[in-house]
């Protein structure tokens, strides 16, 4: 490599550093328990909610009902110094570590639809499950009156929050019915196939156990219920109730629909009112750290009216895709033209400076000492500067020039670019000045700091093989 490619090194790293992206990038990390079909509908309004905030990046990890794992996930998002964390916890009890932890690093962690046993949150949003149990014990209640009625209860996951609050809220509206009479309660882990199984393995342990109400925490175990209760051939005069009211195939909406359940309660999944808390909490915006969601019942008489607000709301959803992507297309227009921009001035530059520099440097000797490099170096710049392509704030002038500390600065990175103990400190401490004069200088000229400068010049020349001579 000549010495035309070692001045021009500086000023192409500095041209990168100067039309580099400068915006901030706020990173939101997620943390959920599972892959439910009210999880992915959550997933999906958190990311399309995510659309309205361009300098927002979301990373959505998924535990798989796994404690341990979701426990790792939480600690690697900790690790990254995210800006905060969305966490939907797999149980009540054992998160206390993790949460502590992010608390100390300063991480706002948002608890979404479950509880947890810590207290070291900053924000809850969700329903609440007690109100949840106890809506759905009234309205059984109402449909019942007057007879007695016999009650499956379909419980989830025993050391969830959902399943240990609604179960408590169902049980505490009963009571007050003499009617109502809970004749046992099949658990199952939040999914269908569970649910079936387990409520054959009770049906079976309870032959002669008469039932007229079967409760399920959640609509796709009711479904699975069923299915256990008509291969048992016990669903004769039988009565399905859910939580849930997705708007899917299987949902609770359909069901109520077609007649398979008497009614479930809408669980909304709010994926905008997640992210705008989420904002609010990022930009320091006052915040209420319990937000409730309100629920209500979904049965025949109102069916029609739900659904057209879900579709209604869904519409909004697609609008929103589609206007991203078209956001996002015209980002990467954008991007290309200021590339050709940008190629195309500085192969200009390239071209006058490179008949300049062919002049000069045709009278030197071919073994220029480090001096005389940094000298060239140092006019380059300042011709950058003089030519309106750099700027100096005469506010923070200090002794000495700083274009000459860029160059300078340049030559002693290029000359221990491949010493792996490299760092700016080492760097100022060579040049004989202060690590706040050199972090003044590269802030004033490239908006990055020494560590930044440091790292992009010894990558570059890394990659180019540059050798001082």
């Amino acid at each position: 490599m000549n010495s035309k490619t070692y001045l021009l090194t500086p000023l192409l790293i500095l041209l990168l550093l100067l039309t580099g992206c400068n915006r901030k990038q706020i990173v939101i990390g997620a943390s959920f328990s599972g892959n439910s079909e009210w999880s992915q509908q959550l997933f999906k309004e958190i990311e399309v909610a995510s659309y309205q905030h361009p300098n927002v990046g979301i990373d959505i990890l998924n535990a798989k009902q796994d404690v341990a794992l979701q426990e790792k996930q939480m600690n690697e998002l900790i690790d990254k110094h995210v800006d905060l964390i969305i966490f939907a916890p797999r149980v009540y009890d054992g998160y206390e570590q993790v949460l502590q932890r992010a608390k100390e690093a300063g991480i706002p962690v948002i608890l979404i639809d479950r509880k947890v046993k810590s207290d070291e949150y900053t924000a809850f949003i969700g329903r609440d499950d007690k109100e949840v149990g106890r809506l759905m014990g009234e309205y059984i209640a109402r449909q019942h009156t007057g007879k007695q009625t016999y009650i499956l209860e379909a419980a989830g996951a025993p050391e969830t929050s959902p399943a240990m609050e609604r179960g408590k809220g169902f049980r505490q509206a009963i009571a007050r019915y003499p009617n109502l009479h809970i004749v046992g309660t099949a658990t199952h882990t939040w999914n269908t196939d569970s649910a079936r199984s387990q409520c054959y393995y009770y049906l079976a342990a309870h032959p002669n156990v008469h039932f007229d109400v079967v409760f399920a925490h959640s609509d796709n175990p009711a479904l699975g219920v069923r299915d256990a209760i008509i291969k048992a051939g016990r669903n004769t005069g039988v009565s399905y109730y859910g939580v849930d009211g997705l708007p899917t195939k299987t949902g609770g909406l359909e069901m109520v629909r077609k007649g398979v359940f008497k009614a479930t309660i809408i669980n909304p999944t709010r994926g905008f009112a997640v992210m705008d808390l989420a904002m609010r909490i990022v930009q320091g915006k006052p915040y209420y750290k319990d937000n409730i969601i309100t629920t209500s019942i979904v049965d025949k008489s109102n069916i029609d009216v739900v659904e057209t607000q879900r579709k209604m709301n869904k519409d909004q959803m697609d609008v929103l895709m589609k206007q991203n992507s078209l956001i996002l297309d015209f980002y990467k227009e954008h991007d290309r033209m200021q590339i050709y921009v940008i190629l195309n001035v500085f192969i200009f530059i390239f071209i006058v400076l490179s008949i300049f520099l062919y002049r000069r440097v045709s009278k030197l000797n071919k073994k220029l000492k480090k001096k005389e490099l940094c000298s060239r170096i140092d006019h380059m710049l300042e011709k950058e500067m003089l030519e309106g392509r750099i700027t100096i704030d005469s506010k923070t002038q200090f002794s000495g020039s700083k274009m000459h500390i860029m160059s300078t600065f340049f030559e002693a990175v290029i000359k221990h670019a491949y010493d792996p103990d490299i760092n700016a400190q080492m760097i100022a401490d060579e040049m004989g000045i202060t690590l706040e004069q050199l972090t003044a200088a590269c802030m004033s000229l490239t908006d990055r700091s020494p560590k930044e400068v440091v790292q992009i010049t010894c990558d570059y020349v890394r990659k180019n093989h540059v050798k001082l001579k």
